[in-house]
């Protein structure tokens, strides 16, 4: 958690394996109304006493329960730590708690229940919580605070690239885990190539002119145009016949986002590579990839 920013370590949730010793029990007693009347009669026999009145679902095994299922549990160790302490000043203490079937016309019942709904509609009031009424932060929900953070902002980075309309008109999930599982079944240099031509950074003549690689940016098998990734996918006459097989395998081979974006057509995409020759030198042959199964 040292890692995260903004975060004490004091106030990051501590998970022990376990909470209490086996045998432990609440130094509560805990009554259940069996109806609104008798929980109004209970309500009003000793008006003297302070009274804990509870309209929660098995409020018995929260109260007297030793779970770490959910948050709740925060909210019950303050209680129990309180209590505990209430104990020591006064052992002959006891608490009893009164579980109410739905909001009664108890007084302090009704009144809580308002304060409640007034926090929902307008936030919460009076301050800043006392620092035994504060939950701790739960690592789970850090984590996942954390990585939406760095999702943010790595969007926000690579928006600033030169790359980014290229990469975005085909993908615009980008970056994100997408394309690392659109390419889990390829062989490592088949998805390297397929990332090359989706970023246009690619060993083709048009990029390789830029980096100064080459004299020319004009294609060396038509040299009749600059050779971009759209030329070596879609225009150029010395690879028609492999662009005919390409194209008749799927109507959608027409377009660029989908040729580099469909797995059932990344098979087609690598076989016309293949065919023309063109990343040989670079990357040797491409294997034949086969074609995901229509049900997957």
């Amino acid at each position: 958690m040292n890692a995260y920013k903004d975060v004490k370590q004091d106030l990051v949730e501590e998970i022990p394996g376990v909470r209490r010793r086996s045998g432990w029990k609440a130094p509560l007693d805990v009554r259940v109304a069996p109806s609104k009347d008798e929980a109004k009669a209970w309500a009003m026999e000793e008006p003297s006493r302070v009274a804990l009145f509870l309209n929660g679902s098995l409020i018995d095994g929260k109260c007297e329960g030793n779970s770490q299922k959910d948050l709740q549990h925060y909210i019950w160790d303050i209680f129990h730590r309180r209590l505990r302490k209430t104990r020591d000043t006064h052992p002959r203490f006891r608490l009893q708690v009164d579980w109410t079937p739905g909001h009664v016309d108890i007084p302090g019942n009704k009144a809580a229940d308002e304060a409640a709904k007034r926090a929902v509609r307008t936030g919460s009031f009076g301050g800043p919580l006392a620092v035994l009424m504060r939950l701790p932060f739960g690592k789970s929900a850090l984590v996942l605070t954390y990585l939406r953070l760095l999702q943010k902002t790595a969007k926000k980075q690579f928006a600033k690239s030169p790359r980014y309309e290229r990469i975005n008109d085909i993908d615009p999930s980008t970056p994100s885990n997408k394309f690392r599982k659109l390419t889990a079944p390829l062989p490592r240099k088949h998805a390297a190539l397929l990332f090359q031509l989706r970023s246009q950074y690619v060993p083709l003549a048009k990029h390789l002119h830029r980096l100064k690689k080459l004299p020319s940016a004009t294609c060396p098998c038509c040299e009749e145009a600059d050779e971009t990734v759209e030329h070596f996918l879609h225009y150029c006459p010395a690879h028609r016949a492999a662009r005919v097989a390409l194209r008749s395998a799927n109507r959608l081979a027409r377009y660029t986002k989908h040729l580099l974006s469909d797995p059932a057509l990344f098979p087609d995409v690598f076989a016309f590579i293949q065919r023309t020759g063109r990343f040989h030198a670079v990357y040797g042959d491409f294997k034949e990839v086969e074609h995901p199964n229509d049900d997957t």
